[in-house]
C-alpha cells in the first residue's frame, strides 16, 4: 500500500512510514501444538503469532 500525506509546510523535511512482516513456512514436526489453532493450555496460548506485535509494524523513518 502506498499513502501520500500532505504536509502543512513544504519547507519541512519529508518522512516515510514503512512496515514489513515476514511470512515463513511452518515445520509442523517442531510444534507441540498445531501452529494455527491458538490452543489454550494452563493459562497460555500456544500458536504461531501469539506473541507478535503487529500493531507496531509501521515505523517512522526520516530522510536525511
Amino acid at each position: 500500500m502506498l499513502y501520500t500525506i500532505k504536509g502543512s509546510s513544504p519547507s519541512l523535511k519529508p518522512y516515510m512510514l514503512i512496515g514489513h512482516l515476514d511470512v515463513v513456512p511452518v515445520e509442523l514436526d517442531k510444534w507441540n501444538f498445531p501452529p494455527f489453532d491458538g490452543v489454550i493450555k494452563d493459562g497460555f496460548i500456544y500458536g504461531r503469532g501469539t506473541l507478535d506485535v503487529k500493531d507496531v509494524v509501521m515505523v517512522k523513518t526520516r530522510y536525511c
